[in-house]
């Protein structure tokens, strides 16, 4: 695993595809020491993941994130033309039809089942990208909530798929990805920003992206 960061307190992984959190700090874990995940990041999602070597620093930085004062920034390829910057903001719940894991909605009526939640995602556009025609987006995407699949029900709901989501895609999503061989969704963890009370700054965590991202980014005319 390729460590980012490390004090006292706090360890900070380039987190790879394939791998759930949980999982990922059990097997980093040792006789010595166990790591505690602070937040989560997707199965095959990439990036800075920051684990806790005590229960009470745990608690101290997840905090931060319930306050809201942890600043997220992600990169990811969807599919489509965005505009240059857009703000997604509205609600998610689990998908009582269970056709998807979440949905989205604006405005959810009292009529429509689940326990709904406030989502917001501001998106900017790094440089608008193209295989055989077909419009591609690369995205800085920064989140100010942190619902699970936020950014790939967002931009799905804005009909601009993440390049090779295997749940939130639509038919022409899922064509380009098999085009490009894109074995699972591009959207990665690039930059978290806490409050290192070790240090008693602010502490900005940077993960490169990954290989296949990369790779992708090759493939596509700009």
């Amino acid at each position: 695993m390729n460590i980012i960061y490390q004090d006292k307190r706090v360890i900070a992984i380039s987190k790879p595809a394939g791998i759930e959190t949980i999982q990922l700090a059990e097997k980093l874990s040792n006789d010595i020491i166990s790591l505690h995940p602070i937040h989560r990041l997707d199965k095959d999602t990439t990036g800075v993941l920051l684990l806790a070597k005590n229960e009470e620093t745990k608690n101290e930085i997840q905090a931060q994130f319930q306050n809201r004062t942890i600043k997220k920034i992600y990169q990811t390829i969807c599919t489509g033309k965005t505009p240059d910057a857009f703000i997604v903001e509205g609600f998610i719940a689990r998908d009582p039809k269970r056709k998807k894991p979440f949905i989205f909605s604006f405005l959810p009526s009292k009529t429509m089942r689940g326990k709904w939640r406030h989502s917001k995602s501001q998106f900017t556009k790094i440089k608008d990208l193209a295989y055989k025609n077909n419009p591609l987006c690369q995205l800085e995407a920064e989140i100010s909530t942190g619902r699970t699949h936020q950014i790939r029900v967002h931009l799905l709901n804005q009909g601009f798929p993440v390049l090779g989501d295997k749940v939130y895609h639509n038919k022409n999503s899922k064509k380009i990805a098999s085009f490009l061989k894109a074995k699972r969704q591009m959207l990665h963890s690039e930059k978290l920003t806490f409050f290192n009370s070790e240090t008693k700054q602010n502490q900005t965590i940077v993960a490169p992206l990954p290989d296949d991202f990369v790779r992708i980014l090759n493939l596509l005319k700009t």
